[in-house]
């Protein structure tokens, strides 16, 4: 493989041969990457100055802007700023709902300093315009940051070239999971492939969405990387047996190399809030992990969540829950609910509500079905579904593709049968396809929506849903939940894929 075959994107590496201009190409990318990165605190400082004029001129406040409004206002902007650089907002690249928590923190912490500061310098202040502003800013920051990175994007200021070291399913997951055109917002560009392997040879490595990337022999014995690479970031993503055979290699590309990630080849265990920590004058490296929802105290704020929300939400519905019902009940005079069993936490079964979208005598109908159509019957047995199903009533498909018909699932909630978000509900005969992650399912209660929902629902495919549901359940927070309930509301009445 010849490395003029290397992408030639904007900022990747570079693929010119050592003397011819490389170093001009180089100085030229850095100065992009540092006007995108210095570009980001200016951009949150003018978005909260402007949230604090937003906030004033809807309460009709300006008359009370003092100098000491002036000055406390600079100094949480520039407080904001500086907690924004310690979670890495401006110095690493994190995910949107990452950033989002963070500045929805800053934020309520920023608000109560603003309140106190006003009340202890007896400082005239609309409590409206203060709420308003500091409200204001939660969604404006991630907002103008998405605009700013995009901007950054296509002029090659914010995409980041990087290398994966290895070429195993850890890397290739990893590779598709930075890569810049599935997340823009991250910015990263895999470009290549590194084997460490004693003998390895230059070929081609397909990733998700079938792009072709080229994987690039190294030297188990090298210090640091080839310098026709230029300075990309680094990701180690080796396989636990490759990294025994290559000792001391990641100590030395550290060294030489800078900042570098390191993915663990261990799957399968809980990794949201992991405690790292060493041993003084060891190298060892230890992880604290842990279950949130094998503990009473995050089962008892879940469940707490569960009641407030669903209550809420089931006043907040109920107009559209009877207009629902009175559709129904005139199509056919049939039942307006439809329950029917499911499993729920610890193996008990319970009766799932959900919005009748069949045909009376679906039962006859599939059975029908399913004797004369082979391909149908192939399908049912497969997942329990059938994608074009004649059982399903106009007014049903309406309901399943945005999702309302699982409404009466808010009853099941409030009798703790169900949480908002947590697993797929299953009947009997498919907790068996859960294999080994049956223990994480009977864990919690079945969810109204969840990771499945807004991944694809019934496009994916069940080993899929499966992943996802235990992953939830090994990492769940009551911000997940939020972030997954907003995403809901959000994605799936709108695009309505793989509801049928």
């Amino acid at each position: 493989m010849d490395r003029s075959s290397l992408p030639t994107l904007p900022g990747s590496l570079e693929t010119l041969s050592p003397g011819a201009g490389v170093g001009s190409g180089v100085v030229r990318r850095r100065r992009r990457a540092v006007g995108s990165l210095l570009a980001l605190p200016v951009a949150d400082g003018l978005t909260m100055l402007a949230c604090f004029g937003l906030g004033g001129l809807v309460n009709f406040s300006f008359q009370n802007v003092t100098e000491e409004r002036t000055l406390i206002l600079g100094l949480l902007t520039a407080a904001c700023l500086v907690l924004f650089h310690h979670f890495g907002h401006y110095s690493r690249r994190r995910q949107l709902w990452q950033e989002f928590g963070d500045v929805l923190g800053v934020a309520a912490t920023a608000l109560l300093f603003d309140l106190a500061l006003l009340y202890l310098l007896k400082v005239e202040f609309s409590r409206s315009w203060v709420l308003t502003s500091w409200a204001l800013v939660v969604p404006a920051i991630p907002l103008v940051r998405r605009l700013v990175k995009h901007v950054a994007l296509e002029l090659g200021g914010w995409l980041q070239p990087t290398v994966v070291l290895g070429t195993g399913p850890n890397a290739r997951e990893i590779a598709a999971a930075y890569d810049a055109a599935r997340n823009n917002h991250l910015g990263y560009q895999v470009q290549a492939f590194l084997d460490p392997a004693p003998g390895a040879v230059e070929r081609t490595l397909q990733v998700a969405g079938g792009r072709a990337l080229p994987v690039v022999p190294l030297d188990p014995a090298a210090k640091e990387l080839p310098g026709w690479l230029g300075r990309p970031h680094l990701v180690v993503a080796l396989e636990l047996d490759e990294m025994l055979s290559c000792p001391g290699l990641i100590e030395s590309l550290s060294f030489h190399h800078g900042d570098i990630d390191v993915i663990s080849p261990l799957k399968g265990l809980p990794i949201n809030n992991t405690r790292v920590s060493h041993f003084f004058s060891r190298d060892i490296l230890s992880l604290r992990i842990h279950n949130n929802l094998a503990r009473p105290f995050p089962q008892l704020v879940k469940r707490a969540f569960d009641l407030v929300a669903a209550s809420a939400l089931l006043l907040a519905t109920a107009p559209l829950f009877a207009l629902v019902a009175l559709k129904i009940k005139r199509r056919d005079g049939g039942a307006v609910i439809f329950a029917h069993t499911r499993v729920g936490r610890h193996g008990r079964l319970f009766r799932c509500y959900k919005f009748r979208t069949m045909v009376a005598n679906s039962a006859e109908v599939l059975a029908e079905l399913l004797a004369s159509d082979p391909v149908a019957r192939a399908a049912w047995e497969k997942d329990h579904k059938l994608k074009d199903d004649p059982r399903v009533t106009p007014i049903g498909r309406f309901l399943r593709k945005t999702s309302l018909d699982e409404l009466p699932q808010l009853i099941n909630i409030l009798k703790g049968e169900m949480s908002l978000v947590g697993p797929r509900p299953v009947v009997p005969d498919e907790l068996a396809r859960y294999g080994a992650a049956q223990l994480y399912y009977l864990q919690v209660r079945p969810g109204l929506t969840g990771l499945w929902q807004i991944s694809g629902r019934n496009d994916l495919d069940y080993e899929r849903r499966v992943a996802l549901d235990t992953w939830y359940v090994r990492n769940w927070t009551l911000w997940y939940d939020v972030l997954i309930l907003a995403r809901t509301l959000l994605v799936v009445p709108a695009k309505a894929n793989g509801a049928y």
